[in-house]
């Protein structure tokens, strides 16, 4: 899906690290487990990752890209 949006593939290993840190992240510091959503609206790819005992502290963030 990276690359078909038109990532370049260091970008696209960028943004597969990101995502995979972040997936550990809620797995190391949450409960064990958690969700993955990824999908591409227009030009970009989100990836959502959460966990069920996670909870945002700052109300601005990705107010900005």
């Amino acid at each position: 899906m990276v690359i078909a949006a038109g990532f370049s593939v260091e970008r696209a290993m960028e943004f597969v690290a990101a995502a995979g840190e972040a997936a550990a992240n809620a797995i190391e510091h949450g409960p064990g487990f958690g969700t993955l959503k990824l999908w591409h609206e227009d030009e970009a790819i989100v990836c959502e990752i959460s966990d069920p005992a996670g909870r945002l502290l700052d109300g601005s963030a990705g107010a900005s890209p």
